[in-house]
């Protein structure tokens, strides 16, 4: 069999990248059924960054759009072919208003060319999904070209371009996605200029209310001789009680003198018949 079929048929079902004198030969996924991406969002901390991941689509035309006026950090020109024989692609973006356009001629984008730049190092940013299943470490406006970007041992790598972005202003970005627990640090690590810059993102740590120890409520009793209830003495008493006890007095005097205001008319009266 000859090598161009031995290697399309190879490369077609795991997804390898050969490289034969010199030039790159992708692998073709073929017999692939159409498959949805799966979208990951990720943030930075204090969320002016933001990384869109679309992980394991076929075929390979695929768009990634964010917010309107966002300005493009890191976008790759073709999507990255797994070993699974489908594809993933990621976009960074800083939100915020500025809008950075790309020209295009005659079908052809014209790409810059950085010429007479200074060494620069790059800007690190570390992001993470929502469910903090899936890290982003984006190394940004850097230059010269070379540059590795390390991410939490043993972690799984979901997207890593091969050669960084130039940015329109003569730089480069580069992006690496890893998939790491919800209960570990994310660990970036650059390489770049013959020197390392490393950035640590601590993982947010939720209280678990399982563990808290059990709060045994006791009720209050009342006590009628609590300090907050005012006592009055006997002056006070006898104030509020005299009008009542003057009152029960004119009673009780005017039904003694009717009385006898009776008594005496009706012994009059008996007197008169006999």
């Amino acid at each position: 069999m000859p090598f161009q079929e031995v290697c399309v048929q190879l490369c077609g079902i795991v997804g390898l990248q050969v490289t034969f004198k010199g030039t790159k030969v992708s692998g073709i996924a073929r017999n692939q059924k159409p498959s949805k991406p799966s979208i990951f969002i990720m943030r930075s901390q204090n969320e002016s960054i933001a990384a869109c991941l679309a992980k394991d689509f076929y075929p390979k035309d695929l768009t990634i759009s964010m917010n309107s006026g966002s300005q493009t950090m890191y976008e790759a020109t073709d999507p990255i072919l797994t070993s699974r024989g489908k594809y993933s692609a990621v976009k960074v973006a800083k939100l915020c208003s500025t809008v950075y356009s790309e020209v295009t001629f005659r079908g052809t984008k014209l790409d810059l060319i950085p010429r007479d730049q200074k060494p620069s190092k790059p800007s690190i940013f570390i992001m993470r999904s929502q469910n903090e299943s899936i890290a982003a470490c984006l190394a940004n406006d850097f230059y010269p070209k070379d540059l590795k970007i390390f991410m939490n041992s043993g972690s799984q790598t979901i997207y890593e371009a091969t050669d960084p972005v130039l940015t329109s202003r003569g730089k480069y970005s580069a992006v690496k996605v890893v998939k790491v627990s919800s209960e570990e640090n994310v660990f970036c690590s650059i390489q770049h200029n013959r020197e390392f810059i490393n950035e640590t993102q601590i993982a947010e740590k939720q209280s678990d209310f399982t563990s808290l120890p059990p709060v045994t409520i006791i009720p209050k009793t009342c006590n009628i001789s609590d300090s907050n209830i005012p006592v009055m003495n006997k002056e006070e008493n006898m104030k509020v009680f005299s009008p009542a006890l003057l009152g029960l007095k004119i009673v009780l005097a005017k039904s003694v003198f009717f009385n006898v205001i009776m008594t005496a008319k009706l012994f009059c009266e008996a007197s008169k018949n006999k």
